[in-house]
């Protein structure tokens, strides 16, 4: 098969955040499990997160973009977490008879595993609006997994959702939830602007998307993160490390700290976790952002 690539000429100042979004797609979806069984669905992992348009910020704007609750400071999409029924009907489907129905250590890893699988794959969810990777980690471990995140104030209903168009059979959420699926808002460029902060931007931990064997040859396509074993993600995550750091310059400005003080460390990887997925509509998974802070 022979690819061919198109050079599409863009102004010299456009920000490397827009350009990369402008491409953006959900990793392909599952496809169903060769061995079905709507009965494993009892089987699904607790996503330890109430839905998204639950949120009182999503109410208002369902399209928009809220905090995870599990995760501080970290913005996620209005639609994600999905549902816990529709999650377990689709865990379901995409893996039938491969899901776990004991309850020894190994298959809570397996479920746990498969689990983040199918928010991922047939959610297009990140991993940060959810508690599976922290259960996940608690359970190798042998320690209890964590509470469930509180559900949102009970007068903030969530809003009735237009009749969704059904999938090819008829019954997949995942393939209903993934048709509206839209990447957060992007950042508004910082008020204070300083190309030289630059330098200062947190080091990804992980090569471009793109540079993977897997995705030269599908760059549409998705593959396995470098720095989370078993989580798929987009080939086009994460971006050059010289693209994020200016796009991380035009985020956030003179907010960025320049020195190598612990609070310095901290503010700057805060700042780059909110550009990866802001501008870049990246999943955390793609890099170590997140393990280099809770390292500090």
């Amino acid at each position: 098969m022979i690819y061919i690539f198109a050079t599409i000429a863009l102004p010299a100042s456009s920000d490397p955040g827009a350009v990369f979004r402008a491409k953006r797609v959900c990793p392909a979806p599952l496809a169903p499990s060769s061995s079905p069984d709507a009965s494993r669905a009892q089987f699904a992992p607790n996503l330890g997160a109430s839905p998204g348009l639950q949120d009182p910020v999503c109410i208002k704007n369902p399209n928009g973009d809220r905090l995870s609750q599990v995760k501080a400071g970290v913005r996620i999409p209005c639609d994600c977490p999905p549902a816990q029924s529709d999650f377990a009907r689709q865990f379901a489907i995409d893996h039938g008879t491969a899901i776990s129905t004991g309850n020894a250590k190994q298959d809570q890893i397996n479920n746990l595993q498969l689990g983040i699988i199918t928010l991922q794959r047939s959610f297009c969810c990140p991993a940060g609006s959810v508690t599976l990777n922290a259960q996940l980690t608690a359970v190798q471990n042998g320690q209890a997994a964590p509470a469930p995140a509180p559900a949102p104030p009970a007068n903030n209903p969530a809003p009735a959702p237009n009749p969704p168009a059904q999938s090819s059979n008829g019954q997949d959420p995942g393939a209903v939830f993934r048709a509206k699926r839209v990447c957060p808002a992007p950042l508004a460029p910082s008020s204070s602007p300083d190309a030289s902060r630059a330098q200062f931007a947190p080091n990804l931990g992980a090569s471009p998307g793109l540079q993977d064997p897997v995705c030269i040859k599908n760059p549409n396509g998705d593959r396995l993160s470098q720095v989370k074993a078993g989580v798929r993600i987009p080939c086009d995550c994460p971006p050059a490390q010289s693209d994020f750091a200016r796009q991380f310059a035009i985020d956030h400005g003179t907010a960025i700290s320049t020195g190598n003080a612990k609070q310095d460390q901290i503010n700057n990887l805060q700042l780059g976790i909110i550009t990866l997925q802001r501008s870049f509509c990246c999943p955390a998974g793609s890099v170590t952002l997140n393990a280099q802070l809770a390292s500090l």
